[in-house]
């Protein structure tokens, strides 16, 4: 799991600056891929206004489906990057932060440095 980018940089990051990751902002399908349907008052598709307040629409099951695999998927980055993370950190020892006032997983100060399980 080697990476030539900086600690806290994925490529994920990169991608979404470009603006290759657009994503429906109901369903969290990329665009071109949206599942949500037209909305009988505004004929709009995946626009959170028509899912909130009165007269809201309710999500269908392939948005339900379609959120919890987006919802995964982001984990699964997750994970990667923490394991990128550790890579990185496995070879620059000598990078550790020493420095009492940063918090962070490079942090050497138990006080500093957050729990595993805090990280769920």
């Amino acid at each position: 799991m080697s990476s030539n980018l900086p600690p806290g940089c994925s490529h994920r990051d990169i991608e979404i600056a470009a603006g290759a990751n657009a994503h429906c902002e109901v369903c969290w399908k990329h665009v071109d891929a949206c599942v949500c349907p037209e909305c009988p008052d505004c004929q709009e598709v995946g626009n959170p206004k028509c899912y909130r307040g009165f007269k809201r629409l309710r999500l269908s099951a392939a948005q339900v489906l379609a959120r919890q695999e987006a919802r995964i998927g982001a984990l699964q980055e997750r994970l990667t990057d923490e394991g990128l993370m550790l890579d990185w950190m496995a070879a620059h020892p000598d990078r550790l932060d020493d420095d009492t006032k940063h918090k962070g997983p490079l942090s050497v100060w138990l006080d500093n440095n957050p729990e595993p399980s805090d990280m769920a």
